[in-house]
């Protein structure tokens, strides 16, 4: 103990390690509605209730999300809508791979890209998308490596960074794009051999939380970071949960959210490609204040 005292008092503070990040659900979500599947984005209200799923295919999906206590038991879908282009068209298979999605404050939506890297905003009911200009920004973006993550501000200002894409310094880039100025640099994040950002969130607690995703032989890992949001960027990084290999699947969307009791929840989502053996699932934790 006097050890510890002299190292605090050297340090002039001694932080207190984080609470463990809690497992509160892992719902495997099955539906017999068309194009279901592939689900890597996700929206909640802020009761946690009403969810708002994308998936790969650029297919929308609407519902109610079912708890007993607090463990996930169904969910009720109350709509779907397929996106459109501007001209109120479907989007031809090469400008699809949807991967994140935000609500902004005014009620649209905005949805990342990979493939054809961009960030497109959406009216409520998903058409007549329209591409927020780049001038190029996300042009050499590898094409499964590109903006999965997304994420908005009480501002309505847009955050996306690349799964794979270091810089040559080794760290991602975070953009930033706000109405009037467009696209800019917001720092960088130290990029990582295993895990990748694959899902953002702006809590209400007005933190950055990023999903990151690690790929093995034996399945998937999962990590949840969280940083302060500064005016040069991301700040003050804390790890706030990661799983071993194969506890969840391929979770690759983030809502972050308080329940009734006040607590910060995390629900996640995971996307199965289309396909067995992966799952379609939703896997909720608390999280430390």
């Amino acid at each position: 103990m006097r050890l510890k005292a002299l190292l605090c008092a050297v340090a002039l503070t001694c932080a207190s390690p984080l609470a463990a990040a809690d497992l509160l659900s892992d719902f495997n979500w099955k539906s017999q509605a068309e194009g279901f599947g592939g689900l890597s984005g996700l929206v909640l209200s802020d009761d946690g209730r009403q969810i708002v799923v994308l998936s790969d295919r650029c297919r929308v999906f609407t519902g109610r999300i079912l708890r007993a206590g607090d463990r996930i038991v169904d969910v009720e879908l109350t709509g779907t809508a397929e996106v459109r282009g501007v001209k109120g068209k479907a989007l031809f298979p090469a400008q699809q791979d949807c991967e994140g999605l935000t609500r902004l404050p005014n009620g649209r939506f905005a949805m990342s890209f990979e493939g054809d890297a961009r960030v497109m905003i959406l009216p409520p009911d998903f058409s007549r998308a329209r591409r927020l200009p780049d001038g190029g920004r996300f042009r050499d973006l590898p094409g499964n490596g590109a903006l999965e993550a997304l994420a908005s501000d009480s501002a309505g200002r847009l955050y996306t960074l690349p799964e794979n894409a270091p810089d040559a310094q080794g760290r991602i880039p975070v953009h930033r794009w706000s109405r009037g100025t467009g696209w800019a640099d917001y720092g960088t994040i130290p990029a990582d051999r295993k895990f990748r950002p694959v899902g953002a969130d702006i809590g209400p607690d007005g933190r950055f939380y990023l999903l990151d995703r690690a790929l093995g032989p034996l399945g998937f890992r999962t990590r949840i970071r969280r940083f302060s949001m500064t005016e040069r960027g991301l700040a003050d990084e804390q790890e706030l949960l990661t799983t071993g290999t194969g506890t969840h699947g391929n979770l690759e969307g983030i809502a972050v959210w308080r329940d009734g009791a006040g607590h910060l929840r995390a629900t996640l989502v995971a996307d199965d490609n289309f396909g067995w053996p992966l799952r379609t699932q939703l896997v909720e934790y608390r999280l430390p204040d």
